[in-house]
């Protein structure tokens, strides 16, 4: 399992790379503590979600690839790009639109074949980065490269 998820993640750190650097680009990697889902009467989630992610930003145009364990305990993958805004006491707010892979077998999927179309949410706050996507919480460290 741990090696499936660094195989993942240094594939992740590989495309990363293919990223353009301008003056004003910004590369960090995440890694997930835990999950909280907000789903009443739901079955028993996924909390340890295994999450790593590489986020790139140039100006205000942000770009995240990574890889997870979704609520189901599957491995997943997402792709998500938006903007970032600068929030107050030195906290920053993102805003993206992301397509994620691995819940075709558990949930009808909505953006056709085996994909979903999610909404994230974020704010960095330090090192931490909290996150909402769907009807879940994430709270993962962030280190720039």
């Amino acid at each position: 399992m741990k090696k499936q998820l660094l195989t993942t993640f240094l594939l992740i750190a590989l495309i990363a790379t293919s990223f353009a650097a301008t003056a004003d680009s910004q590369h960090s990697v995440g890694f997930g503590i835990f999950s909280e889902h907000y789903i009443e009467d739901s079955p028993r989630f996924n909390e340890k979600n295994e999450l790593a992610y590489y986020h790139y930003q140039s100006g205000k145009d942000v770009a995240v690839i990574g890889t997870f364990k979704n609520s189901y305990f599957i491995r997943s993958h997402v792709v998500a790009a938006g903007k970032e805004y600068r929030g107050p006491l030195g906290s920053k707010i993102g805003v993206m639109l992301g397509l994620v892979e691995g819940y075709e077998t558990v949930l009808e999927t909505n953006c056709g074949s085996k994909l979903m179309c999610v909404p994230l949410v974020y704010v960095k706050t330090g090192i931490f980065t909290h996150m909402i996507m769907g009807p879940a919480y994430n709270l993962s460290i962030t280190v720039e490269l």
